[in-house]
């Protein structure tokens, strides 16, 4: 009886650790999916299930070259499937100065920048 209690066990031990995760290795649940479609045929974020909102805004000028993006604001904003983006902007800015249409959930953007924004008043607290 002690040895099927102690296979049982190890067994579930197996099977939770491999469960766990890395937070590197964890995927947003809307990398697949970003918006979804209501009975009306209207666009809706698949988080906040609000329709999605067209506005005027700025693509990242055409003569800019960047290093890439850091990979942490990557893993933050694809768990807010509609903000703005990479590449936009709502603010003209020396680097975003190209007009274009924008489509977005407000409240992904609003999230999305203040989990960075959380994210970074973090980190500098902790290279003081």
């Amino acid at each position: 009886m002690k040895m099927i209690l102690r296979l049982w066990v190890g067994s579930l031990l197996v099977l939770l650790a491999g469960c766990a995760h890395e937070a590197e290795q964890m995927r947003s649940p809307f990398f697949r999916q970003r918006t979804l479609t209501n009975s009306s045929g209207e666009r809706t974020c698949a988080l906040h299930g609000t329709p999605l909102v067209t506005t005027n805004g700025f693509a990242l000028s055409l003569r800019i070259t960047t290093g890439g993006l850091n990979p942490d604001y990557v893993h933050i904003a694809s768990w807010y499937p509609n903000h703005v983006g990479f590449g936009a902007s709502l603010r003209r800015s020396q680097d975003y100065d190209e007009p274009t249409s924008v489509v977005c959930c407000p409240q992904c953007d609003a999230e999305c920048e203040r989990a960075w924004e959380l994210y970074l008043s973090q980190n500098r607290k902790g290279e003081k």
